[in-house]
């Protein structure tokens, strides 16, 4: 059995959470409560799902973002 996916064409194999850690590019750790990937090797693609992000802030990521400055301009 896989230990990468939680989901591998379509059949769910189990949680993988406690496995998986998301780094950034400058080597910080990601902290969220769950990480969910979804592999499709017969259709080459995968989904990554990360769920309750913690640190850093959705602020501090998303800031410079186009998508962001333009809702939150707004505000």
């Amino acid at each position: 059995m896989s230990k990468h996916a939680n989901c591998i064409n379509g059949d769910y194999v189990g949680d993988r959470s406690e496995l998986l850690n998301m780094l950034m590019d400058d080597g910080r750790v990601l902290r969220c409560q769950a990480i969910s990937i979804q592999d499709w090797p017969d259709l080459n693609e995968r989904e990554v799902h990360l769920l309750g992000v913690v640190e850093p802030s959705f602020e501090a990521l998303f800031s410079e973002h186009p998508d962001y400055l333009a809702y939150w301009a707004k505000k």
